[in-house]
């Protein structure tokens, strides 16, 4: 592999390590707020993935953002968001991302918390 490639991974490594000790960690510390924008991304996108938009999804979406953001720090959000969609990048460039150290573990970790808003909003 090239040298970029490594530098890649170690990048990669390091987000994944700040992610779960993040979550991991029981903390009572203020949490750093989602800006707005990134709050409506998220609910419109969860709207057209669940039904499309009506109020009933939206309500859904934005109890979702909520609980989310009650359960992990906006940059490790963001983080654990760009893992995912690069992890879907075909070919070696996405193999950068699903080989990293951790990378696994790293989303299963933000499904677990996605998966438990979406039982405390009756989201499907």
């Amino acid at each position: 592999m090239s040298k970029s490639w490594n530098l890649l991974r170690a990048g990669v490594s390091g987000i994944l390590f700040g992610f779960v000790s993040v979550v991991s960690a029981n903390t009572e510390e203020a949490v750093t707020p989602y800006p707005t924008l990134d709050r409506v991304e998220f609910v419109l996108g969860c709207m057209d993935v669940r039904g499309g938009q009506t109020y009933t999804t939206m309500y859904g979406c934005v109890c979702l953002i909520d609980k989310i953001a009650d359960s992990v720090p906006y940059e490790a959000f963001l983080d654990a968001n760009t893992l995912q969609v690069m992890m879907k990048t075909p070919g070696e460039r996405g193999g950068a991302f699903r080989d990293a150290p951790g990378a696994r573990k790293l989303t299963r970790s933000y499904d677990e918390v996605v998966a438990e808003s979406e039982r405390k909003c009756f989201v499907k």
